[in-house]
């Protein structure tokens, strides 16, 4: 259940974000600057890599410590598993 939410999050972040900047003309001002495609996907990565680890953190500690959900396995484990997740839902939009 929690895989799925993490999952979700990630592709509305994404398609957000693209629905943004095609809204605002963004990327083609950006293009139109001089900055390269590979700059702008590595800008995109690193920020929905600090956006993810906050949401993982938070995910964590709401089911851990709050709602205590019981984690079968350790925490850092878990951790791995919905990055990974979240980093397939990246790659799909992509």
């Amino acid at each position: 259940m929690m895989i799925s939410i993490i999952f979700f999050l990630a592709i509305g972040l994404t398609a957000l974000i693209f629905v943004v900047e095609k809204k605002e003309g963004l990327l083609d001002r950006s293009l139109i600057a001089g900055v390269t495609t590979i700059e702008i996907m590595f800008a995109h990565i690193i920020v929905k890599f600090f956006i993810q680890f906050i949401q993982i953190i938070l995910l964590i500690v709401f089911a851990d410590f709050i709602f205590k959900v019981c984690l079968f396995f350790k925490i850092y484990l878990f951790s791995f598993l919905v990055f990974q997740c979240r980093l397939n839902s990246k790659v799909q939009l992509y």
